[in-house]
């Protein structure tokens, strides 16, 4: 039993319990603010909800010190004064003992972590493989051969523009046939040491172009004065001198001042013709010719024209004309030059396969 030894004792002790149930109040309340700052959802105000927690906190421990100095205050007071009471003689007293209400312990503060905003995800589209690329294969260097075959009549209308051999042309005329026909309605373009370097220089007193009634000129307008509508192209034996890609620079002008100026004349280029094995020049000329037909065919795939491999019949396996068709051969000749019956072959087989 709690004894109060005056009435101002028990008026403190009244206080005191009036004091801690006011406390339990504050705790009930204080756990109510605690579960509501927990319940928080908007993030951006979770950093002030919990600061609000802690100055609650803070607040509620202020007043549990406080009532507990006034409560020792109170009863150091109270015994004073109760020495004093029992000194003059006045009984003490007795109160009976009121239980006090448990102290609710407060729940531990939790801190919500911050929430990390990610980055959002990029999709990368997908690679498109791309399909591979295809090479077209050139023509072969034999045309194949025609189901129609022709006669001399192919050649009416018709223009042969070369260099020294071209003009053999001419010169056996009378006696070139095709099943008994000769090429009186064909025309030969040609000249000695005539070529396609020479084709493209300007008429003056040093150039070579073939003749015209009698008057120098150029192969573009020569097919234009014609009239001709299919013209061949016998030229190269005297440009082997230059280096390949110059050879082909050069044709490739040539061809772009005939079709210029005739845009609608058939155009078949011939390869050019070899030597004699033991009549080469320099050893390993008929191969150094053979390279350049290879890109003379391809020249003419690159411009949608006709190639013809006109001197397959007359040369051997190791491209060296074949002494039967050869019209000068060594020693006196230079054993590249045609017999007339060579000029006959060369004409069929461009009629057969055309």
């Amino acid at each position: 039993m709690l004894k109060c030894k005056s009435a101002d004792d028990l008026i403190y002790l009244r206080f005191f319990c009036v004091l801690i149930l006011l406390m339990q109040e504050f705790c009930v309340i204080l756990e109510e603010i605690i579960e509501i700052c927990k319940t928080v959802q908007d993030y951006g105000k979770q950093k002030e909800a919990g600061n609000m927690r802690k100055i609650i906190l803070m607040f509620g421990i202020v007043c549990v010190v406080f009532i507990t100095s006034a409560g020792a205050h109170m009863f150091s007071e109270g015994g004073d004064e109760g020495q004093l009471s029992a000194d003059k003689g006045q009984p003490p007293i007795e109160e009976p003992l009121l239980a006090l209400p448990p102290i609710t312990t407060l729940p531990p503060i939790t801190t919500t972590p911050s929430i990390t905003t990610l980055p959002p995800v990029t999709t990368t589209p997908p690679i498109t493989t791309l399909p591979p690329i295809t090479t077209t294969t050139p023509p072969p260097l034999i045309t194949p051969k025609a189901e129609v075959l022709r006669g001399a009549e192919y050649f009416d209308n018709s223009m042969f523009i070369g260099d020294s051999i071209t003009t053999g042309f001419s010169i056996w005329r009378q006696h070139i046939r095709i099943d008994g026909v000769t090429l009186d309605n064909t025309v030969i373009f040609a000249a000695g040491s005539y070529g396609v370097f020479n084709s493209l220089r300007e008429i003056s007193k040093t150039s070579i172009h073939p003749l015209m009634n009698g008057v120098q000129t150029r192969p573009e307008d020569a097919i234009a004065a014609y009239g001709a509508e299919r013209v061949f192209l016998a030229m190269g034996l005297n440009d082997m001198y230059t280096a390949l890609d110059s050879f082909i620079h050069n044709y490739t002008r040539l061809l772009n001042n005939i079709i210029e100026k005739n845009p609608d004349v058939e155009i078949i280029i011939l390869p050019i013709p070899p030597y004699m094995e033991e009549a080469q020049p320099a050893p390993g000329q008929n191969a150094k010719i053979a390279e350049y037909n290879d890109a003379l065919t391809l020249l003419a795939y690159e411009f949608g024209i006709t190639f013809i491999d006109s001197t397959a019949p007359i040369r051997d396996e190791g491209g060296n004309l074949k002494p039967e068709y050869c019209g000068d051969p060594l020693p006196t000749g230079l054993g590249c030059h045609w017999k007339p019956a060579t000029y006959e072959t060369v004409l069929r087989y461009i009629a057969e396969h055309m």
